[in-house]
């Protein structure tokens, strides 16, 4: 896996969150794009994904793990959170 030589983050997320300025609570949704890595199917999702950039919060963790299943599922319009009927 390609990692950044500062943060230890995946670069393509690294290089995403070098671009972001301010806290972690007013960080967008980097995308899925940002998850993608050399490795086909491979994610690094959570905290391990911010390498030792302090501002990872767990709502970046879910949206991470969606934007993952949107990847590998191909469904845009994919919620995981949604009530089974």
């Amino acid at each position: 896996m390609q990692e950044c030589y500062a943060s230890l983050a995946p670069m393509r997320l690294a290089r995403a969150l070098a671009q972001q300025t301010g806290d972690g609570l007013s960080m967008p949704a980097l995308g899925a794009a940002a998850l993608r890595n050399p490795e086909p199917n491979f994610f690094v999702l959570g905290s391990k994904s911010y390498g030792r950039r302090p501002h990872f919060f767990m709502r970046s963790g879910f949206e991470q793990v969606r934007e993952a299943f949107t990847l590998i599922t191909g469904k845009a319009d994919l919620d995981l959170y949604k009530k089974a009927r």
